[in-house]
């Protein structure tokens, strides 16, 4: 049986300070196997026959104190917020402020 695991654990502890110090946005900590296939391989992950996606607990443990500490990824200068859709604004505009009965 061929597994193929995609890591990049050893890259969260820096990433993580660095998210704390709000030098850069949220750091991915997420695990993906793959059974029977490579890799990375080019191909998506939704197009590989058995994939399994695992979180390691202590890395979304340490990413929650770092959120409760201050940090977050709206610090990155590279955020764009916007309304997704205006039809959705201009409904909301137009019911009007809620009445008191």
């Amino acid at each position: 049986m061929r597994v193929s695991i995609l890591i990049q654990i050893s890259i969260f502890f820096p990433d993580l300070m660095d998210f704390k110090e709000n030098r850069r946005g949220s750091p991915d900590y997420t695990i993906y196997l793959c059974f029977g296939e490579k890799l990375p391989d080019g191909r998506p992950l939704e197009r590989k026959l058995i994939t399994v996606k695992v979180v390691p607990l202590i890395c979304r443990e340490f990413h929650e104190r770092a959120q409760m500490e201050g940090a977050s990824s709206l610090c990155n200068e590279n955020i764009s917020l916007q309304i997704s859709h205006n039809s959705l604004f201009d409904l909301l505009n137009s019911l009007g402020p809620p009445s008191v009965a």
